[in-house]
C-alpha cells in the first residue's frame, strides 16, 4: 500500500439494524474512506477466511488479494503442492461480491454471506485499517477476542439489547 492511501485507512466501529431484506447502513466513516480510495460506492464482501464475518474492502483490494495470491501459488507449486492454491483461490473469491450502497448509505448483504456470518437484526461493524468486518453482536461478544468482545458488548448496552 502506498503512502497515500495510508492515510485513508478504515477506522472505528458501529452498530446498525438489519432489515428484512438484508439492508443495513454503513457507517459513513467507511463510506467516505472507499471513495477517498477511489472506490466510488462499492464494496468487495467476502466470507472471513477463519472468523464468522464478513470481511469488506475497498475495491482496489482485489488487485493486491490476486497477487498476494499468485505469489502464495508459486510458492506451493514450488514445494508440489497445487491443491492449497484452488483452496484458497475458491475461498478468496468464491465468496466474493461486489455491493454498492444507495443514496440512503444501505447495502444488501448478499444471501449466502448473511447466514454463513449469522447476521439477522443488528449487525457490528469493526475496522481493521485496510478493510473492516461486519459481524453478528452476539457472535463477536462470544468471541475469545477481548476487544471485539468489549465492542460488541458496549453497542449492545447502548441499543438497548441483551449483551
Amino acid at each position: 500500500m502506498g503512502p497515500a492511501v495510508a492515510i485513508h485507512m478504515f477506522r472505528w466501529n458501529g452498530l446498525s439494524a438489519v432489515d428484512a431484506k438484508g439492508r443495513l447502513s454503513v457507517p459513513a466513516a467507511y463510506r467516505q474512506t472507499i471513495e477517498a480510495r477511489g472506490g466510488g460506492k462499492d464494496i468487495l464482501v467476502s466470507k472471513h477466511q477463519k472468523d464468522p464475518c464478513i470481511t469488506c474492502y475497498d475495491r482496489g483490494y482485489e488487485a493486491r488479494l490476486a497477487e498476494m495470491l499468485d505469489e502464495q501459488r508459486r510458492i506451493e507449486l514450488g514445494r508440489g503442492d497445487a491443491d492449497s492454491h484452488f483452496r484458497r483461490s475458491r475461498g478468496a473469491f468464491g465468496t466474493a461480491a461486489i455491493v454498492s450502497w444507495d443514496t440512503s448509505g444501505r447495502i444488501v448483504l448478499p444471501p449466502f454471506l448473511k447466514d454463513r456470518a449469522g447476521i439477522d437484526a443488528l449487525a457490528l461493524f469493526v475496522a481493521f485499517g485496510d478493510g473492516f468486518e461486519i459481524w453478528n453482536p452476539q457472535t463477536a461478544l462470544a468471541q475469545k477476542d477481548e476487544e471485539l468482545s468489549e465492542l460488541a458488548a458496549f453497542h449492545l448496552r447502548e441499543k438497548g439489547a441483551d449483551a
